[in-house]
């Protein structure tokens, strides 16, 4: 079992997005360490990590909604395609958002791979 745990202001589009990429820093598939085979085509197309291409969708869709929907709208998005991308390989995964105050959150998030 892997747990990540990640400090970002909800407030900041940009902190929530490069929060979100951090969150795949463990899956080299996703960060772009395994090369471009493993890259999405979509995210091969624009020229990013799978990571950073789902991370900017994620803030997008969530674009218009106050700032926690913000964080939690993207933060759930982002997590649950990237799992469900990878359902061979992931085994179970959960997350939270905790609201620490008007300007700070934390995301946990907990998974166990596939053996």
């Amino acid at each position: 079992m892997e747990l990540i745990i990640r400090r970002v202001n909800p407030c900041d589009m940009d902190a929530i997005y490069h929060t979100l990429v951090s969150l795949c820093e463990l899956d080299n598939d996703m960060n772009g360490e395994n090369g471009e085979e493993y890259t999405w085509d979509d995210a091969v197309s624009d020229g990013c990590t799978s990571a950073e291409y789902l991370a900017h969708i994620s803030c997008e869709q969530a674009i218009g909604k106050t700032k926690m929907d913000i964080l939690k709208d993207a933060t759930k998005y982002f997590i649950t395609t990237w799992m469900d991308a990878d359902c061979d390989y992931y085994n179970d995964y959960a997350f939270d958002i905790y609201e620490l105050s008007n300007d700070d959150a934390v995301i946990a998030l907990a998974y166990s791979l596939t053996l």
